[in-house]
């Protein structure tokens, strides 16, 4: 992330994670944010991260024009990950209380993280990395919004077998991370070999504490874990994609086991119904749409628009 990093908006004066940095980011929808002093923590947090489609674009290697094109020759050649050893995540904290982690709305159940990929590993389907939303319990429990997708299946076949799933939680990570752990494809296929492959290298990988996980080395935050079994807990409401509030549902729990971080670390605040939020959850799904419609016909680009918030309503010419 920190070499993606363009503090095109800096916030000197002391902020709080309760509503006042979530407000100061909507007030910037276009602009990256960084908080120089955030009250109670030593942590900098930034926001807006990728903001336009533009900056995504560049933080992929590519052009608003050749996007597309790009994110499905990187599909077809996936570069596999490197892991590099042990962790250098030189310090450490005891609760979640202690990350800079916000309260966006007034709405919301708690405080939630948002920008955390969370990876995982099945002995049949390999690694998988995905975002969800997670919503601080207390100081070592999460409750975590799992849709029927891959992490979903991990974890029901863990579940079936009576053992938690180990994850591992990874915080402020180059744009191209989080792009492919955005992106939906096969059950199989490594969303980190797909960044590998959007980076032009070979992502180094990190080996975790407490759990048998590897995770990006320039992760600013990794937080470690276990998807408990047969455990379930009230998560939500929650500002959604298009501004409105997403239901309460019981969700599983996850039981954190070890947070560490790099020196001076730096919070990456994904705000709920940003231009970013929009982006990240939107643009993975354009080449999905191409590729199946191209089968069909020719199809020159994909668009889904802010109007459908970059999600409900798309454009295909």
């Amino acid at each position: 992330m920190r070499s993606f990093l363009k503090k095109e908006v800096v916030i000197e004066k002391e902020v709080s994670t309760e509503y006042e940095i979530a407000r100061i980011l909507s007030k910037h929808p276009n602009k990256t944010v960084f908080f120089e002093n955030v009250k109670g923590y030593d942590f900098k947090v930034v926001g807006n991260l990728c903001p336009s489609r533009e900056r995504l674009c560049f933080a992929l290697n590519t052009s608003k024009e050749n996007f597309i094109s790009t994110v499905l020759k990187a599909l077809k050649s996936p570069l596999e990950p490197e892991i590099v050893g042990k962790h250098e995540f030189k310090e450490k904290k005891s609760s979640l209380d202690e990350l800079p982690i916000l309260r966006h709305f007034r709405e919301d159940a708690g405080k939630y993280i948002t920008s955390g990929v969370v990876i995982a590993k099945d002995k049949e389907h390999g690694r998988n990395a995905s975002i969800h939303r997670l919503l601080v319990l207390s100081k070592n429990k999460l409750a975590i919004r799992l849709c029927e997708r891959d992490l979903y299946r991990y974890y029901k076949k863990a579940e079936r077998e009576g053992k938690p799933l180990e994850i591992a939680i990874a915080i402020g990570l180059h744009p191209a991370i989080l792009f492919s752990a955005a992106f939906s494809y096969s059950i199989d296929f490594d969303e980190l070999s797909l960044a590998s492959s959007l980076m032009n290298k070979p992502l180094e990988l990190v080996e975790c504490e407490t759990v048998e996980i590897e995770v990006p080395k320039e992760s600013e935050i990794i937080i470690e874990g276990k998807i408990l079994p047969e455990v379930r807990e009230w998560e939500g409401p929650f500002l959604d994609i298009t501004g409105t509030f997403d239901i309460r549902r019981k969700q599983p729990i996850i039981e954190v086991t070890n947070i560490m971080h790099r020196r001076n670390a730096i919070y990456h605040a994904l705000l709920p119904a940003g231009e970013e939020h929009k982006l990240l959850m939107g643009m993975p799904q354009e080449p999905r749409i191409f590729e199946a419609v191209q089968k069909v016909t020719n199809v020159k680009n994909v668009c889904l628009t802010k109007g459908g918030c970059n999600w409900l309503h798309g454009v295909i010419a």
